[in-house]
């Protein structure tokens, strides 16, 4: 890993009583959490040979693509709130044109002209991201034993880690968790991920047209570009 550094005065730069900066500053906290799962993502592309080791790579990749539907959907929430800072139309204007590109096509999403989109934060709003709903895993059962027979069994995988202590991986939760979400995070919906990963590759775009666009308006030395 390559690591550069950039210092700057922080309350001249994101100044407390500026409504406009702490929304900025929620954004780059959404584009933190997001930058992160990616990368952890990203490590673990590579498919195991052994079928135990699928199933619980498997769950981890559930669990990854959650926390970035959860992710985007709040980001896309304080962007909604961004826009409406007074000052927020003049910056606007001051994106560059890949900027303009990135912001309309995460408008677009979230104001759900795009069907793929619309559905993925409906799910994720509703049933993906970390609710351990009483109803929605009842009835998540109750398909899931129509798919596969009232007798179909279900396997514990009991995992070693490095500290030598077990874990346990309980696959039938994972199921039906799938069986709630229909399967939104399961590898015949591949094109939920490629949404996901346009979605956060057009923020990235927005949030440095808009951090570049931040420094010159408020007549900022901080060189926020990336290479």
């Amino acid at each position: 890993m390559k690591l550069r550094k950039l210092s700057f005065p922080i309350e001249n730069t994101f100044p407390s009583t500026c409504p406009l900066a702490i929304d900025i500053l929620r954004l780059m906290a959404g584009y933190n959490d997001m930058a992160i799962v990616i990368e952890w993502l990203e490590e673990r592309l590579k498919e195991p040979e052994e079928f135990d080791e699928k199933t619980w790579a498997a769950g981890r990749l559930d669990l990854q693509l959650r926390l970035l539907f959860a992710m985007m959907h709040e980001t896309l929430n304080v962007l909604v709130e961004i826009q409406k800072q007074p000052d927020f139309p003049k910056l606007e204007k001051s994106l560059d044109d890949n900027g303009q590109a990135a912001l309309g096509f995460l408008r677009q999403i979230r104001a759900g002209q795009d069907e793929l989109g619309r559905r993925l934060l409906a799910l994720t709003r509703n049933k993906t991201a970390y609710h351990y709903d009483h109803v929605e895993f009842r009835e998540g059962l109750k398909r899931l034993l129509d798919h596969f027979g009232p007798n179909s069994p279900a396997t514990i995988l009991f995992i070693e880690g490095e500290s030598g202590q077990e874990q346990y991986y309980f696959m039938l939760v994972d199921a039906i968790r799938a069986e709630i979400t229909h399967g939104l995070t399961g590898p015949e919906n591949k094109q939920y991920l490629d949404k996901l990963l346009e979605l956060t590759r057009s923020f990235g775009t927005f949030i440095e047209s808009l951090l570049k666009a931040y420094a010159s308006d408020r007549g900022l030395k901080t060189d926020f570009s990336l290479k």
